[in-house]
């Protein structure tokens, strides 16, 4: 096995570490007394334990993966409902999609020929209902700039349970029936939508919102699972002979689940 240092996860936290070094590339100085080995040691613990990090890596995973594997990790959130989300299943920036914006950075957007896909990544944050209607109105929005219908999902992955997870001020309004997703859709449906998000007014987009609450399937996983999604495959290409592919895939996948395992998301 290849050392931990070697693993494609890790280049990601390299560059942060040249950056920490050479800031003058971002137009960026370091402090007085904020430089220096000990302050260094410290920034590289505690930027392998964000969110955000993670939050990258695994949008370059899904990129890179086969369609098959996709669409497995995308009906985890569905289980035990199996769905055909279409083909090709693609990576897209919103933004280069569709102007004005401002009220939402979507942690990932998949698109196929019959499906707009957003999904929300938690690791220690909690979730809100601000961050679920910015994803209704930028699903609305997009929905409505297409020619053709598709059916819109909206997937939560977290750390914890989904109540668990969820900001505790807003967690007895929602989950009362004791079906997670079920309880979170009719609050949606039964509760006014907001009037603003953030700085921004989204009231010519509530119409757009309102009609895509009444089609959305929401879904929900944590990072668990997504983990034996992932080493279910890795142990089924064990049993597939040398090729290129297995080797690139076998890479590709088992770095990820080191990551996931020394972030204690997963255990093998």
């Amino acid at each position: 096995m290849a050392s931990h240092q070697n693993y494609w996860t890790e280049q990601l936290y390299y560059f942060a570490e040249h950056l920490y070094w050479e800031p003058q590339h971002i137009n960026k100085k370091t402090p007085p007394g904020e430089g220096g080995p000990e302050k260094f040691k410290q920034t590289r613990e505690k930027i392998r334990k964000q969110e955000v990090p993670l939050n990258i890596l695994f949008n370059i995973l899904i990129r890179l993966l086969p369609l098959r594997i996709k669409a497995e990790i995308l009906n985890s959130f569905l289980s035990p409902q199996t769905v055909d989300f279409g083909q090709p299943i693609e990576y897209i920036s919103i933004y280069d999609r569709l102007a004005g914006l401002y009220f939402i950075q979507p942690d990932m957007v998949l698109e196929s020929t019959n499906s707009n896909i957003c999904i929300e990544i938690k690791v220690d944050a909690h979730l809100s209902l601000n961050q679920v209607y910015k994803y209704l109105f930028l699903l609305g929005r997009w929905q409505a700039e297409l020619e053709i219908s598709r059916r819109p999902y909206l997937f939560l992955l977290t750390k914890k349970g989904l109540d668990a997870q969820w900001k505790s001020s807003e967690r007895n309004l929602i989950f009362t029936q004791g079906d997670k997703i079920l309880d979170l859709q009719r609050y949606l449906r039964l509760n006014d939508l907001p009037e603003r998000l953030g700085d921004s007014s989204v009231i010519d987009l509530q119409p757009q919102a309102r009609n895509i609450i009444e089609k959305v399937q929401l879904g929900w996983a944590n990072w668990h699972k997504i983990g034996e999604v992932l080493n279910k495959e890795k142990m089924r290409l064990e049993q597939l002979p040398i090729s290129d592919g297995k080797e690139i895939l076998d890479n590709l996948i088992g770095d990820f689940l080191d990551e996931l395992n020394r972030r204690k998301l997963w255990n093998s």
